[in-house]
């Protein structure tokens, strides 16, 4: 999918906000630190996607050109694709153990404990985030392996961790209401946490997950 010029970008967000005023200026960005959650029917999500799974599949440029398709379809007051049943996007917060363990890593400083960002864990608990957190205030259920149930990826200097569940990995009904990003599937170090508005989960939903962390200079 080819790049929007800055300008380009910049009509595309004020056409887009014109439908959507609750997203704030810049957050139908692609690339930007975020979080993107959204709940789905199962059944029209898996009728207008083909999506594979793992460091070499494709949930990343399937995700990104749905929602283009998505926000296109607002703008232009059309329904050619699927709409979530419930979304929100929220700013990325990095936790200080996350940081000081990429520190580790780009430094090889204790490399028995530095392993990359693979697991994302869901949670119940309703407290805000806060960088000095560590992870989950209340988890539900295993946490999820991005490489089987994601995908993870750069895309020049953004970080892109993409995941999907359905009442098969989750217990339902439940109302998730935070996420934490790990580098284990127990135990380990939480990277970034996210606290959102209640997201009620029961059978037949399927929820998706896109999380980019774009690494630039102050």
């Amino acid at each position: 999918m080819a790049e929007l010029t800055p300008e380009e970008h910049e009509q595309f967000v004020r056409l887009f906000q014109k439908k959507h005023p609750e997203f704030e200026f810049g957050h139908v960005q692609i690339k930007q630190q975020n979080w993107k959650i959204a709940t789905w029917d199962q059944s029209e999500f898996d009728s207008v996607t083909s999506i594979k799974y793992g460091k070499d599949g494709n949930m990343i440029e399937k995700m990104d050109k749905l929602w283009l398709e998505i926000a296109e379809d607002s703008i232009n007051q059309k329904h050619t694709t699927i709409f979530p049943k419930q979304h929100v996007i929220e700013p990325n917060i990095l936790l200080l153990v996350g940081l000081t363990e990429s520190s580790k890593r780009d430094t090889n400083f204790s490399p028995q404990n530095t392993t990359g960002v693979q697991f994302i864990g869901f949670g119940t608990g309703s407290t805000a985030e806060s960088e000095s957190q560590t992870g989950l205030i209340t988890a539900y259920g295993s946490r999820l392996d991005l490489d089987v149930k994601g995908q993870r990826s750069t895309v020049n200097q953004t970080s892109k961790y993409n995941v999907s569940a359905t009442d098969a990995d989750l217990t339902v009904p439940v109302t998730l209401k935070e996420a934490v990003l790990y580098n284990a599937v127990t135990a380990g170090v939480g990277h970034a946490r996210i606290q959102f508005p209640d997201f009620p989960l029961t059978a037949g939903d399927r929820i998706t997950i896109q999380i980019n962390e774009l690494m630039r200079n102050l």
